[in-house]
């Protein structure tokens, strides 16, 4: 029996998978703390670094930098701000401005070079070496973690992930009512060292200030622990990426209603046969029950052309059988797919080995294989068809467009996040899959089935957990995950869309028909066959196993006694004959002729910088808060 071929299928999408994680990688490898070597040729320092937050009860934190910059490496250019995204926190509104400095012109640009990490490229690409300049970076920092729910917002509005010296920083925080108690912490990560906390009223708005007496050494920063009254802020809830969700689902509920709606055809009604409907042959019948041609088919064949006394068989080299050809001409009306295969078969002479026509009958099998394709071609809507691979082809775009979307108009015009578009690949081929399981349908047991969407919803969670890898600061985890899963269902839903055309349907129920009756078929009214026609276990033995069911037809004749097949020139003794034994013979003779008269000769050819920091959350020391990051030089 053929059987489910379950390990092409998985190693197709374990490297599926693999290659969106790798695409992914281009920009999901997370940035370690500060603490690496500094490029000496892009070395900088900050002279002065003002920041300030103004702070909403709802955790979003519109962020001003002032950094004058003091370039020191021959081949400075410019350096690159790196923000932390990770933890639940994103980044809105990012823009930059030069204020003071001799360069003719001015540069900057917005990019996830880091999955956790914004990093927004500032200065021209003219050499800066000994000069000083002044920008003022803007932002919206939100935060989306529960953690500060509880009252304490921790942030490091000087990031440990700056390679460089930091001459002076002060920091000025703009809080929303509630305060209770405000520390500061500075210096490298887990320090316990304070700075003092200057608190002031602006406008009615509580103020927090401090400033660095001393040099910030590299990967040093300043860390804020702000207690509030509990309930007096709560982390920010993004809905928008929910809106692609939403949409998200509208699409599978559309399809999953368009399935019931247009295209719930009536279903296959066996009709029972006790001989191959329309005296069909195996090749177009294994065509018929999968929509495809497989190996097993084309070899089929020798079986049924000896049943027919067209050719006979010696079974003595199990492996490599000698085929004998008795009929020169086959009858008038057959199909020329099938003279094809014959004529090809003995091109060279009467008697041919499989392990003869290596590398050489491929080509005969090509061109019978693309006669029963033209012959059974319309099998299934081409409208189904093209709107199944629609909905795919949307379900994947969905996913692509709402990052690079989201990136564009939240965090900056600067930055296009396209990589999130190879989510089509996997979204097309999860529908791809779903289509193939639908043409097997009626192949394999019900059981098997099963197993196989069983398979294909693995598949979709897997590639929802590539997904998850589009950048934090784009999107929160919860929405990404509902959305890759939604999307993904939609593209394996989508699947059942295929609908069978009816003249399909009928000869569906045919074959199913005669499919039953070699699996249902009781001891005595195959007795009765056999007493009839002692060469009917053999006349069978092709179509059941094109149909899958060859074990179980070999089954139900294991108490029947048997004659040997008339076409095999081997002299077996009636009373030692044994059925398992030819069956044993004839299975190794189909594997050695699946292995040898498909092959096909093989084709030949020829063929920087600094560390970055981290957001971290806790409180007590010097790098335990939200924000922060850091710079290197370029």
């Amino acid at each position: 029996m053929k059987k489910v071929k379950f390990l092409p299928f998985a190693v197709a999408a374990a490297l599926l998978a693999l290659l969106c994680v790798c695409v992914f990688g281009l920009t999901a490898c997370n940035a370690s703390e500060g603490g690496g070597a500094v490029d000496v040729a892009h070395m900088f320092e900050l002279e002065d670094y003002e920041i300030t937050y103004e702070i909403s009860k709802d955790c979003k934190i519109a962020v001003t930098e002032d950094l004058t910059v003091n370039y020191l490496g021959r081949e400075s250019t410019g350096f690159i701000r790196d923000i932390p995204t990770d933890g639940g926190t994103q980044v809105r509104n990012v823009k930059v401005v030069k204020l003071a400095g001799n360069s003719p012109s001015f540069y900057y640009d917005v990019d996830y070079e880091y999955r956790n990490f914004v990093s927004v490229d500032i200065g021209d690409y003219t050499y800066k070496y000994g000069k000083t300049e002044k920008y003022r970076l803007t932002y919206t920092y939100i935060i989306t973690n529960s953690e500060p729910n509880g009252g304490q917002l921790n942030l490091n509005p000087v990031g440990h992930g700056w390679g460089t010296k930091i001459h002076h920083a002060s920091v000025k925080m703009i809080l929303p009512d509630g305060l209770e108690k405000a520390t500061c912490y500075y210096g490298r990560r887990g320090s316990t060292s304070t700075l003092p906390v200057t608190k002031t009223t602006e406008n009615g708005r509580t103020v927090v200030y401090a400033e660095t007496s001393e040099v910030l050494p590299m990967y040093a920063g300043v860390t804020f622990n702000l207690d509030f009254k509990k309930g007096d802020i709560k982390a920010f809830f993004d809905f928008t990426p929910y809106i692609f969700v939403i949409v998200a689902v509208v699409l599978l509920a559309v399809a999953v209603a368009l399935k019931f709606l247009m295209f719930n055809k009536s279903s296959v009604v066996p009709v029972v046969n006790y001989e191959a409907p329309h005296k069909m042959d195996p090749l177009k019948m294994g065509k018929l029950i999968d929509n495809k041609i497989d190996n097993e088919d084309i070899t089929s064949m020798i079986f049924y052309w000896a049943s027919k006394g067209y050719l006979k068989i010696n079974l003595e080299k199990a492996n490599d059988p000698t085929i004998i050809r008795i009929a020169q001409k086959l009858p008038d009306g057959t199909p020329t797919y099938e003279q094809v295969l014959y004529y090809g078969l003995f091109k060279k002479g009467d008697t041919v080995k499989p392990s003869e026509l290596q590398y050489r009958y491929y080509k005969s099998i090509d061109q019978a294989k693309a006669m029963v394709k033209a012959e059974t071609a319309g099998l299934y809507s081409l409208t189904g068809t093209i709107i199944s691979v629609a909905f795919a082809v949307i379900s994947g775009l969905l996913l692509g467009l709402a990052p690079l979307i989201l990136g564009f108009f939240r965090i900056s015009h600067a930055l296009i996040y396209f990589f999130a578009l190879f989510m089509i690949v996997p979204a097309i081929a999860v529908n791809l899959v779903g289509q193939m399981l639908i043409y097997t349908r009626y192949k394999f047991k019900k059981s098997i089935y099963i197993l196989c969407w069983v398979g294909v919803a693995i598949m979709c969670a897997v590639f929802a957990l590539v997904y998850i890898l589009t950048p934090a600061g784009i999107m929160d985890t919860a929405p990404k995950v509902i959305l890759g899963l939604a999307s993904m269902a939609t593209a394996a839903a989508s699947s059942l869309l295929l609908t069978r055309t009816e003249k399909y349907t009928a000869q569906l129920g045919d074959i199913l028909g005669f499919k039953e009756f070699i699996k249902l078929a009781q001891k005595n009214e195959l007795e009765t066959m056999l007493e009839e026609n002692p060469q009917f276990y053999y006349e069978i033995l092709p179509y059941a196993q094109v149909l899958g069911v060859s074990d179980i037809w070999e089954e139900k004749f294991k108490d029947i006694t048997v004659q040997p097949p008339n076409w095999t020139t081997n002299n077996f003794a009636r009373d030692a004959f044994a059925l398992y034994t030819m069956n044993r013979l004839i299975n190794n003779s189909m594997r050695g002729m699946s292995r040898n008269m498909v092959s096909r000769p093989s084709s030949s050819g020829s063929n920087s910088g600094g560390g970055r920091g981290f957001g971290g959350h806790g409180g007590g020391f010097s790098g335990g808060g939200f924000g922060g990051g850091g710079g290197r030089g370029r």
